[in-house]
């Protein structure tokens, strides 16, 4: 970058970098040996970022107070302050104007006309696309403001052969009709008033002297308005230029000190030692390093006194929690975005309600926290509720918000709660503006929470709203209230331009200062650690930029990420150097993974160094982090304790089909069983599968109690009969089924024709239905065994009954590879086979015990009638091997099973097992991340 020509009204001064800036830029405006009143009304200091100019305040109050001098009217701003002037006028168009602006550009366009731009055209242009464009070329006018340039002067600055130049002529025409609509309108372009701002507006009446205060890079536009004030010469007026660095570098600097790029990009960071630099392998392991840092320090220091830089957003998180885990409450100066708030979120599903009220916003907004509580006001508690909006959405698989009145008084709970959705939606739809509506909207949802000034929540809460109540001001008086917007478009507009702001948290009681690169140089720490020393967040570069890549920058004189880079090498320099005299420590700790497990690259600045130290410094940088991210556990930070909510064994009987989940685990088993506790999903697209598997087996019930049907050899009537049948019961879901349930039904409708098939052949050979969904039960060592049998068939000729259970599974079920399996650790009652195999399930044993007594002194046979995905595998396939030795086992397995649940024993858990309903408590095995179970007896002390 060229500096600009020299003028007597400019006075640059290099403060020297043996201190921190603070202290330098104080002596400056205080000079040492000052004393009385100091009047500073005249005098306007500009520091890089609020952080900064709050230190720099800080600072001076404390040194005058320690001092006994008076401080008067300091002045103390940022950049911006030369962006808007002293007198904007009062038809600027505000954000919200912008972006109505661009989305009405959109919409009304002939996108044919701009095939450049969009080559391939657009699919869809619908309003939240339009709003979207129109915020991505505000983002480019306001990088191009940098450099006081708008679009149109860009696109002319360019080659007529340059490749973009076709691209840029497109653009240019978007941003004139852009303008014109803004003209129109009677508003001003913001991006225009600074540009044209005039030097009379630059400053407030009085200021004769302006400090620019280690600013390290002044964009073109800021230094042309300095220009302009110098050139203009209304007043006497004095141009300080404040430059953090040794005298000795004066010629590495330009007049408003900025670091010269090609002094600057080859040089070498002064790094004391290879401890300054940590490789750790993620967010986590980062914040761990600074704990161990600020602890190993902690003799010299106090936690008060160490600077901490996140130059890389992503590790402040994890970083704060770990922090505030250890009594160091944590202020980032930079806020936090609105759309991390639930306030945002809550206005986001309502904005997802209006645009398509179908369920999927539906199940949005009522998990929202706003909505529950709002519900449970109108006495509709919210456990209740969720659980029976699941119930409704896995039996009537809801689309349309219509479909969700489905079902009788078991749902009356959730037609309440859409009764009063319904209010709310109608109230919104016919309020007269967006503004009106949210605020109505807004009252009641909030109206029964109570804020304290103590939690943080509600000082957060209290922030954002404020930050909310300004813009739907904004948004009243802004050209959005104008017709032609519908309800879910101007609230998108609107959480749009929302989504862009800031809050910040109140800074008290809080012990370290969470600082961005450009606030590091003022925090006068005597120990810094910089975090997230990674590239693309230092130097900030943008690898891929789709209007502004590095190259185009350069042609329109934009800063560049070689300017970065330099400006990124000397403060890194100062840095060090500021330290270096009070023995202050510097810390630069780099990722090897972000927060997404997505790989990073060390930043550029940690290789700078001498070339005999660079392949040691490389090998560390990209090698092993002392914590690698693939070889940390899963862990939590406490373990459920099932025991606060054991109770004790009641029951008196026990399902055949239960022992299978004993045997599996008897930990999952109590939770299951005993506790109730079973997981719901709300996002079924499709029946579940224990549902379709139930309607098969219903439809065949249904034939097998037909007189004609159940012994008919006309494969086609019964299979038309059991279709019929199933057909009723998916109506049930809806008339209108979506596509995944048509192919449920179709799906149903082969396997019901195969299985008419191998009923008729079965027929033909014999074989007569004698009971179908038959309840046993019978008593087994003091309990009663239950258990529905699908189907029992008789075989007159051969005097056989043949004891056979329906499987819908995909694929073709064999009997003895139910009911065994191999496994490492077994009960010794659950042993078969000289201990080589254990019993997974009892069902068809215990079916034998519970039918012998009806069919005493009868050949009994056992199998599984099969109902696969692969149609020619559709019949039956009898245990074979299923003998009395067998069943014995399986008897003394029973009886081992019902005694230990007596006993208690549902502890240690069993190994993994499949379609485990309880992995999103425990991930891995439970005794990971549960206390051991206690159980206690009934009537009795609690039993391991």
């Amino acid at each position: 970058m060229n500096a600009p020509g020299n003028s007597t009204a400019i006075r640059r001064h290099l403060l020297g970098w043996d201190a921190p800036v603070t202290d330098r830029v104080r002596s400056f405006l205080v000079p040492e040996g000052h004393a009385g009143p100091l009047r500073l009304d005249e005098t306007l200091v500009i520091v890089p970022t609020r952080q900064a100019g709050r230190r720099l305040r800080e600072h001076l109050a404390r040194w005058c107070t320690e001092h006994d001098i008076p401080l008067l009217s300091l002045q103390v701003n940022t950049p911006n302050f030369f962006l808007l002037g002293t007198r904007p006028p009062g038809d600027l168009a505000s954000p919200t104007d912008i972006l109505h602006a661009w989305a009405r550009v959109f919409r009304e366009i002939d996108l044919g006309q701009y095939t450049a731009l969009f080559p391939a055209g657009v699919v869809d242009p619908d309003m939240p696309w339009a709003i979207s464009m129109g915020s991505r070329l505000q983002k480019l006018r306001d990088q191009l403001l940098e450099g006081g340039l708008t679009i149109s002067q860009a696109a002319r600055l360019l080659d007529d052969q340059a490749d973009e130049k076709a691209r840029w002529l497109d653009l240019m025409k978007l941003e004139q009709a852009y303008l014109a609509l803004l003209r129109a309108e009677k508003r001003v372009d913001p991006c225009a008033h600074k540009i044209d701002l005039n030097a009379r507006d630059i400053l407030p009446e009085g200021v004769t002297r302006v400090v620019l205060a280690c600013i390290p890079d002044p964009t073109p536009l800021m230094i042309r308005q300095l220009e302009k004030l110098v050139e203009s010469k209304a007043g006497p007026l004095t141009l300080e230029v404040l430059v953090h660095a040794d005298p000795a570098r004066a010629d590495d600097f330009d007049a408003w000190g900025r670091p010269l790029t090609e002094a600057w990009k080859q040089v070498n960071i002064p790094f004391t030692s290879e401890a300054q630099l940590i490789l750790a392998a993620d967010p986590l392991a980062q914040s761990r390093r600074v704990l161990q840092l600020i602890t190993q320090h902690a003799p010299e220091i106090s936690p008060g006194d160490v600077a901490i830089g996140v130059p890389d957003s992503d590790v402040i998180p994890q970083l704060s929690a770990t922090l505030e885990a250890h009594d160091l409450p944590v202020f980032n100066p930079a806020g936090y975005p609105v759309t991390q708030h639930s306030l945002y979120h809550f206005l986001d599903a309502w904005q997802a309600l209006l645009a398509d009220p179908g369920y999927a916003a539906f199940r949005g907004l009522t998990r929202h926290p706003a909505i529950l509580h709002y519900l449970q006001a109108h006495d509709i508690a919210p456990v209740p509720l969720l659980k029976c909006a699941d119930e409704h959405q896995n039996r009537y698989l809801p689309q349309a918000w219509s479909d969700l009145a489905k079902g009788g008084e078991a749902f009356a709970l959730l037609h309440r709660a859409l009764d009063h959705l319904t209010r709310l939606l109608e109230t919104y739809r016919e309020s007269p503006g967006t503004e009106e509506a949210l605020r109505h909207l807004l009252v009641e949802v909030f109206q029964h929470r109570v804020l304290g000034h103590e939690d943080p929540a509600d000082r957060d809460f209290r922030e954002v709203a404020q930050v909310l109540d300004q813009l739907l001001t904004e948004f009243r008086d802004s050209l959005a209230t104008g017709p032609g917007w519908k309800p879910e478009e101007a609230l998108h507009l609107l959480l749009e331009r929302f989504g862009t702001e800031t809050w910040y948290a109140e800074h008290e009681d809080t012990v370290v200062d969470l600082d961005g690169w450009l606030e590091l140089s003022w925090n006068d720490a005597p120990l810094m650690i910089v975090t997230g020393m990674n590239d693309q967040s230092v130097p900030d570069g943008r690898v891929s930029d789709l209007f502004l890549p590095d190259s185009l920058r350069e042609r329109l004189k934009l800063r560049t990420a070689d300017d970065r880079f330099a400006r990124d090498i000397y403060l890194c320099s100062s840095f060090i150097h500021s330290r270096a005299q009070t023995q202050g420590q510097v810390y630069f700790i780099c990722g090897k993974v972000n927060s997404r497990g997505e790989p990073l690259r060390p930043s550029r600045l940690l290789l700078r160094c001498a070339d005999e130290d660079l392949i040691p410094r490389v090998r560390k940088l990209f090698g092993q982090a002392r914590e690698d991210p693939d070889n940390v556990p899963v862990s939590t930070a406490f373990k459920l304790d099932p025991s606060r909510i054991a109770k004790p064994i009641e029951s008196t009987q026990m399902h055949v089909t239960t022992f299978a989940d004993y045997l599996a685990c008897p930990f999952r088993f109590y939770l299951k069983h005993t506790l109730e506790m079973h997981a719901l999903a709300d996002d079924f697209t499709e029946l579940p599968n224990y549902r379709f598997g139930t309607i098969l087996h219903d439809a065949l019930d249904h034939m097998a109690r037909h007189p004609d049907h159940a012994c008919s050899t006309q494969a086609d009537q019964v299979a038309d009969y059991m279709i019929a049948y199933m057909n009723r019961r998916f109506a049930e879901v809806g008339h209108d089924l979506t596509l995944p349930v048509q192919i449920q039904r179709d799906a149903g409708q082969q396997r019901l024709r195969a299985a008419a098939d191998e009923h008729a052949r079965l027929i033909q050979d014999g074989w007569r239905i004698v009971a179908s969904e038959c309840r046993f039960e019978r008593v087994l060592e003091g309990l009663t065994i239950t258990g529905k049998i699908d189907r029992i068939d008789y075989h007159e000729e051969h005097g056989i009954y043949r004891v056979l259970d329906y499987k819908t599974a995909d694929r073709v079920q064999d009997a003895e590879k139910l009911h065994f399996a191999t496994r490492v650790e077994a009960p010794a009652y659950a042993r078969v086979d000289g201990g080589k195999k254990a019993w997974t399930s009892l069902q068809l044993p215990l079916y034998r015990f519970l039918v012998e007594e009806s069919y005493p002194d009868s050949t009994l046979h056992f199998g599984i009638f099969n109902l696969p995905k692969s149609l020619m595998e559709t019949g039956v396939k009898e245990w074979t091997g299923f003998s009395d030795d067998i069943y014995a086992s399986a008897m003394d397995c029973a009886a081992g099973v019902i005694q230990d649940i007596r006993d208690g024993r549902f502890w240690p858990p069993g190994d993994r097992v499949r379609f485990d309903d309880f992995t999103e408590l425990f991930f891995e095995q439970p005794e990971d991340f549960a206390l051991p179970l206690q159980v206690p007896r009934a009537g009795g002390p609690e039993h391991a």
